[in-house]
């Protein structure tokens, strides 16, 4: 490794990992919103013109009280399909990939100008500068995103002051932006 990298030694715990799990959350939140505001509205909309559906429907045979259920159930008929669609997409993703094993053991990590090098548990990689797609910086830990989904996570506690943290952002921003000048 060069003379100017930076290495940095800790153990991911469960916190880190459930912060990173706060991040992935955050970027998808707005469609969260959107699903729980479509469901208030056709409650809302069932709630208040449920009588107009019925007289544009006709006299199809219900009686009033058949008619109460189903303008208050009506909303469930929303509801139960977007659950049931993504417990389906969440069972077929778990389905087609192996389940991670816990990865609270010690790690290395060296950052230099040809990339990030990790070495744990007697296993060593290295990944380049311009493999990355995204760099997330937050007040405990810094993510390095190779996808939406995936992401090396630096905590900030594997630091000995805020300071050295906040050079290693410097220099892993540093690095980013000389392997990805067109997002600069």
């Amino acid at each position: 490794m060069a003379s100017d990298s930076i290495k940095v030694r800790f153990t991911l715990t469960p916190s880190d990992l459930r912060g990173f799990q706060m991040a992935i959350l955050g970027r998808r939140f707005p469609l969260l919103l959107l699903w729980i505001a479509a469901a208030i509205v056709t409650v809302f909309l069932f709630n208040l013109y449920g009588d107009w559906l019925f007289y544009w429907l006709g006299d199809v045979g219900f009686s009033d009280e058949a008619a109460e259920a189903i303008t208050r159930f009506s909303p469930l008929l929303f509801v139960i399909p977007v659950v049931a669609a993504v417990f389906i997409v969440k069972r077929r993703r778990e389905g087609k990939r192996p389940r991670p094993r816990p990865v609270y053991l010690e790690q290395q990590i060296t950052i230099s100008a040809e990339g990030m090098s990790i070495v744990r548990d007697g296993l060593s990689g290295h990944v380049e500068w311009r493999a990355f797609q995204d760099i997330r910086y937050r007040p405990n830990a810094t993510y390095l995103y190779l996808d939406d989904r995936q992401a090396y996570l630096i905590p900030c506690r594997a630091f000995a002051t805020r300071e050295a943290f906040a050079q290693f952002n410097q220099a892993v921003k540093g690095y980013f932006d000389a392997a990805h000048p067109e997002a600069v």
